[in-house]
């Protein structure tokens, strides 16, 4: 035993060693390898058909907008801030994925992907370049398969961890269960990086590259700060310590606000600057109406009053955003348009937290009316979703979807008589409308429960 348990403590600190050696940050790894030492291996080809894979799966799960003019704006600014030269299995592709995170990430392969709430947030073309040249050094540094090559290290280090002592714990807590769950989702870890963020001096070196890609295309590298400064501005209660998204967390917005205010003078331009935000916003019309629906969808209801609003200033006499206007405002329920002071205090989140945990959303949105805030905010919320439905109406009265809007406005708000005439006045104006059995039944029920002078429960 005297023997034993020396070389057994030699061999398990050994292990530990060799562990430390091969769990090194991302960022040691990167730096023996550059784009133009880069040699692909076999783990890296796999890593690229996982990557043409991901590509055909947002299309097949219709995740990809498809908006061909507001595609090719995005392309042609893509294609302006990349190298001359091509890298080696890279075919350049730029995206917009129906998603209302803000976000963006690129593949391996060159797919570029824009989430549409990110391109709802920002206000002009200097600000996309901005987001499209910090997604493009990923590529041509290839930090998605330099990543890959760490997170593989990093998961057979946990492997090996895990087994030492016979104990789960070694693992190292969150960082050991986030791996697993990933290897179980079978979630390669390049996909893993590209989706939630690179270490933070990947990030410092992509934005570095945007700026200097912006320079050379004269558009404003103070443009990338008014991204972060967009994002940071943003319209709903932060429930988590860093919302989700590339563009929140590595690093925080604070610090990259400050050092691309540092660097703008060290890049002059060479011709008049370019933001175009009013070419922008006239490219990114559709987008915009459909990430209302998707923030509503979503239970961001607030974000989607926001971008409604920048809708109606874009486009004053359209009916169809006059009429989303009046969805947003809808539903806001017991919410006020902007954040209440007291809601944004540690004991309101976590009150929130709870509820939102404890309630279905139903039961959570019923319980924010219930409270003398909630009602005073659903009453405002009434006048304003009404008087945008009757634009809509005003601009085009033809506009079925707003009769029906306006319909369920009153539903929820317990005007039975006014939603009942409201449901069979949309079901003249769109008799073959995807919605209309439903519709009809709803006034169906209603239309019963009038009759027998028994009371329906509200619509939500």
């Amino acid at each position: 035993m005297q023997v034993k348990a020396p070389l057994a403590v030699s061999r398990f600190w050994l292990t530990v060693c060799v562990l430390i050696a091969v769990c090194l940050p991302a960022q040691l790894s990167v730096a023996c390898e550059t784009p133009e030492t880069f040699k692909f291996t076999k783990i890296d080809l796999e890593v690229l058909e996982r990557s043409n894979q991901t590509d055909l799966q947002f299309e097949r799960k219709g995740l990809v907008y498809t908006d061909e003019e507001a595609a090719a704006y995005i392309e042609n600014i893509g294609l302006k801030m990349v190298p001359e030269t091509t890298p080696e299995n890279v075919k350049w592709r730029f995206r917009i994925l129906r998603d209302s995170e803000l976000n963006a990430f690129a593949l391996p392969n060159g797919s570029i992907y824009v989430d549409s709430g990110l391109l709802a947030t920002i206000r002009n073309e200097a600000q996309l370049a901005a987001v499209l040249g910090h997604e493009i050094t990923h590529v041509v540094n290839r930090h998605g398969y330099l990543e890959n090559r760490s997170f593989r290290k990093k998961t057979a280090a946990i492997n090996i961890l895990a087994t030492i002592g016979g104990t789960a714990g070694a693992a190292g807590g969150i960082g050991g269960a986030a791996a697993s769950t990933v290897m179980r989702a079978g979630l390669p870890g390049l996909l893993y990086a590209t989706m939630f963020g690179y270490s933070r001096e990947l990030e410092h070196e992509a934005d570095m590259y945007g700026l200097r890609a912006m320079a050379r295309n004269n558009y404003p590298p103070i443009q990338m700060a008014g991204v972060f400064e967009q994002l940071r501005s943003g319209y709903e209660v932060q429930l988590t310590e860093e919302a989700r998204g590339l563009y929140v967390n590595h690093p925080l917005l604070g610090d990259r606000i400050a050092y691309v205010r540092g660097e703008v003078d060290k890049l002059p331009l060479s011709g008049e600057p370019i933001v175009k935000s009013d070419e922008y916003s006239r490219e990114m019309i559709g987008v915009l109406r459909h990430d209302v629906t998707l923030e509503i969808l979503t239970g961001r209801a607030r974000t989607a009053v926001g971008v409604a609003q920048r809708l109606i200033e874009i486009n004053p006499e359209s009916s169809e955003d006059a009429f989303l206007q009046g969805e947003a405002y809808r539903a806001l329920g017991g919410r006020t348009p902007r954040p209440r002071p007291e809601e944004v205090t540690g004991n309101a989140k976590n009150k929130t937290r709870r509820q939102l945990v404890e309630l279905t959303p139903l039961e959570y949105e019923a319980a924010l009316r219930a409270t003398p805030e909630g009602k005073e905010a659903w009453q405002a919320n009434v006048k304003l979703a009404e008087r945008a439905y009757l634009r809509a109406l005003t601009l085009d009265p033809q506009n079925a979807r707003a009769v029906r809007g306006m319909a369920r406005l009153y539903d929820e708000d317990g005007r039975a008589t006014e939603a009942m005439e409201g449901y069979r006045k949309y079901l003249r104006m769109a008799p073959n409308a995807m919605d209309a059995y439903q519709i009809r039944k709803r006034a169906e029920d209603m239309e019963k429960a009038a009759a027998s002078a028994i009371p329906v429960p509200a619509s939500h």
